[in-house]
């Protein structure tokens, strides 16, 4: 049975963008779970090596992505070695209030792969080729594939996929009831079956133009049918509608 749904999304330059999800993260821990709800939630904060290449020049489905935390990147002539040098600006805020290295990376993904954790990440599996990520120098990391990959930047774009945690995350703080991420914007308040309330990180690397709100909030709402009605009232600055919907939402918006 398929269902026809169309995303409506009101914007304006600034301002708090209110947002939803249906349910609780499973934990602020964006290693812990491999849903795509729980990985919204992480994508506000924390910082990846490269981003979706966003913008309306940019055509539907493309691949193309951008630095994020990574400056530039050289592949090996058998494409199984990506060189990646990272940013010198990528700052941690407050209470780290320091600059990421390239150890966070190394330390990021000993924790997602499962080499220095428990278990991996259940995401993992969506990348798994990875045999090796090393420090090359202060600056530099390097990811070995076990075989050509062409595929693998978006891999590491993917908001799903391999966030990247401070050094010592495990034995500094509970990831699974803070968060201390370098994206745009800092989790400033999180009241389960409520809202999580975002602000603007002043110090983001990709700013100070970006990001374009100024906060944004994310309500609980599970029901659909409460989700319609919040965004018909103004409450909700995007929703997706049902099929059945669709000819009352165009008329009323």
């Amino acid at each position: 049975l398929w269902r026809s749904m169309l995303r409506y999304v009101r914007c304006s330059s600034g301002g708090v963008f209110s947002s939803y999800e249906a349910a609780n993260p499973p934990s602020l821990d964006p290693y812990v779970s491999g849903s795509q709800g729980a990985s919204f939630w992480a994508s506000y904060s924390f910082s990846r090596l490269f981003m979706s290449l966003a913008g309306p020049e940019v055509p539907k489905g493309s691949l193309e992505v951008e630095g994020d935390v990574a400056d530039g990147y050289e592949v090996s002539e058998d494409a199984t070695l990506y060189t990646i040098t990272i940013r010198d600006d990528v700052m941690w805020p407050p209470p780290l209030d320091r600059a990421m290295t390239v150890d966070d990376i190394t330390y990021s993904w000993g924790r997602f792969s499962g080499e220095t954790s428990e278990a991996p990440s259940p995401r993992h599996e969506d990348i798994e080729f990875v045999t090796a990520v090393e420090k090359v120098d202060e600056s530099t990391v390097s990811f070995t594939l076990e075989a050509p990959y062409p595929f693998f930047l978006s891999r590491l774009a993917d908001p799903k996929v391999f966030f990247i945690l401070p050094e010592g995350t495990d034995t500094d703080y509970n990831p699974a009831e803070e968060i201390r991420g370098s994206g745009p914007w800092i989790l400033s308040e999180y009241s389960p079956d409520s809202k999580a309330d975002y602000v603007r990180n002043p110090k983001w690397h990709k700013g100070p133009e970006r990001p374009y709100f100024d906060g944004v909030t994310v309500n609980i709402v599970p029901e659909y049918a409460t989700q319609l009605s919040q965004f018909l009232g103004g409450n909700l600055d995007w929703v997706v509608v049902q099929g059945g919907d669709l000819a009352r939402v165009l008329k009323d918006v």
